[in-house]
């Protein structure tokens, strides 16, 4: 409200207008994860235990995953991230691949990825830095409204591949619906 009696103050007539309708397409924002895919490429070294998308009480798709390692520990880590059309695999928005564990060591380093990270980490038990001697879980993840970058509307694909101590071991690879 403080803003908009600073707009009137300065005696512009459609800058409420423009901040109203800004804040009603915050809030109109629509989202929907609609597949979760999980592979193990090394069945020796790990295996998912779980990897589905349940509804929570609201109706609202969660992610939830359960990686078992079998080998063990994880001593290196990278991680490649695409983000795209899920309905054109040749036209990506994101492709990136990074240290993991030189990330978790210094997030600042990779502000790109810190950035993917922060929605998602607060879900998984990957806080901390390498090695990873244990079993590796998302639980209840969801995309938010925060987590939403501007995007024209369409079905988006995720997919990650992990490389763990210099061998592709996962990929772990989702698709969402988003709607202004």
């Amino acid at each position: 409200m403080l803003g908009m009696l600073c707009v009137y103050h300065h005696g512009a007539i459609l800058q409420p207008i423009i901040y109203v309708s800004s804040l009603f397409k915050l809030y109109a924002v629509k989202f929907w994860l609609r597949t979760a895919r999980c592979t193990t490429h090394d069945p020796e070294f790990s295996k998912f235990d779980l990897c589905q998308l349940a509804p929570d009480n609201a109706n609202v798709p969660r992610l939830s995953v359960v990686l078992r390692l079998l080998k063990g520990p994880i001593t290196s880590c990278k991680t490649g991230v695409t983000i795209g059309y899920a309905t054109i695999q040749s036209m990506p928005l994101i492709v990136n691949t990074w240290d993991f564990c030189a990330f978790m060591a210094d997030s600042k380093r990779f502000k790109s990825f810190e950035r993917i990270f922060e929605y998602f980490g607060p879900y998984s038990n990957i806080n901390h830095t390498c090695p990873y001697d244990h079993d590796i879980y998302v639980t209840n993840f969801t995309l938010t409204r925060r987590a939403i970058m501007p995007l024209p509307n369409g079905r988006y694909a995720i997919n990650t591949t992990y490389i763990f101590n210099k061998k592709s071991q996962i990929s772990a690879n989702i698709t969402f619906d988003f709607e202004n």
